[in-house]
Parts: C-alpha cells; structure tokens; sequence
C-alpha cells in the first residue's frame, strides 16, 4: 500500500521557480517602451488630425473671402479711385452715391482691409473685413490696352496678410470706357492704376469705389 503521507506531500510541493530581478527589469522596460510608443503613436494621429482639420478650415476660409471679392467687385458698373472722405457725407462726390454702392478701403491702423456697401439711406454699412493685413496691390486697367473706348476694365489684386494671401483676377464685364456715367465720379479711368496700400503708402488715404450694376427693364417694339 502507498504512504499516504507521501502522496500528500508530492501534491503539497510548490514549484521554487520564479523571475529573477534582471528579468523583472526586463519586463518593466520592455512594457515601458510599448507603453511610450503607444502614446507616441497615438499623439501623432491626434497632431495629424488636427493639423488636417486646420488646413480644411483655412481652405474653406480663403476660398470663401476669394469668392466674395470677385463677386462683389464683378458686379461694379462702373468704377474708381479716389479719397474716401470725398464720397462721404457732404464730400465732392457724395452726391453721385447710389444705394449698394460700394467702396474698398485699407485701414493703416488697425492693419485692415473693409468692403463696405450703402444703404437705402446712403450710409456705408461694413460688409466684410479682412484683418492682419501687412500688403495690398490692386491694379485696374483697361482690358484691351490697344482698344479702349466701350470696352471692360479688368482688375487683379493680391491681398497679403500674416495668415494667407488672397489673389485673382477678374474680368469687370459690366464695366464700359468711354461711357458718360464713369465721368460722373472722380475720374474716368482709362489707364492702368495701381492701388498700393501697406505701412507708409502715399495711397492709403484713397478708397476703390464702384457703383453696382442696376437691373433694367427692357423695352419691346
């Protein structure tokens, strides 16, 4: 018969075997370095992310400030450079302004560029501005240099701020040389002008004005 002693004892035995202290350490390090790298894995998909949401942002932001320069300036039936106070109440020209009329002014101290339109009362209203403005070149000539007279003007701008750099040209379509109402302003532009404004520029007091184009009715026989 079995010794029912030993039988116990063989089941009461505990392996003696375990890490050793190098391997611990091996251990902790080993999962360190996993740990370290999961959260490094992990900060770089959240930079990317955000770093693609900000560029998505920006995008949306200069093509929509893009967008609304060509539209507003596409709709100038006639246009020109002058000092902005002498279309303002009581100014030399103040009694051409037209409700929607609209002008482009640069403000040298607060570094920004303003659309503003006028309302049914002739009073200038903000309708966009552009802020941290360090440069702007704006040329209107007409589109033919060769052939003026009852052809369009067009315009190229490049507006440059800390952030972007709007830029484009556009064809002033509804705009005609030689016709009797660009007389009625300031000047009748048939001549390439450029509008520098930026820190220091003898052209910073001058405004860009335009009046829109006026629906007609059209006459039947």
């Amino acid at each position: 018969m079995m010794n029912l002693k030993n039988i116990l004892s063989k089941y009461k035995k505990h392996s003696k075997k375990g890490f050793t202290l190098v391997e611990l350490i091996v251990v902790v390090a080993l999962l360190s370095i996993t740990a370290g790298a999961t959260v490094t894995v992990f900060l770089m998909v959240h930079q990317v992310t955000r770093d693609a949401s900000e560029i998505t942002v920006n995008q949306y932001q200069t093509t929509q400030t893009e967008r609304f320069i060509r539209n507003e300036f596409q709709t100038a039936s006639n246009i020109d450079v002058a000092a902005g106070a002498d279309f303002a109440s009581g100014g030399i020209f103040s009694s051409a302004v037209k409700e929607d009329d609209e002008y482009v002014m640069y403000d040298a101290t607060r570094k920004t560029v303003v659309f503003v339109r006028a309302d049914s009362s002739k009073v200038f209203r903000s309708l966009m501005t552009i802020e941290n403005v360090t440069d702007v070149s704006i040329t209107i000539q007409p589109l033919d240099l060769n052939d003026k007279v009852g052809k369009p003007y067009k315009l190229f701008y490049k507006i440059t701020t800390k952030q972007y750099e709007y830029s484009g040209g556009i064809v002033l379509g509804n705009t005609c040389i030689g016709n009797a109402k660009d007389k009625s302003m300031s000047m009748a532009l048939t001549d390439t002008r450029t509008v520098e404004w930026k820190t220091g520029s003898a052209d910073n007091g001058t405004v860009i004005y335009f009046h829109r184009e006026e629906t007609r009715s059209v006459s039947t026989p």
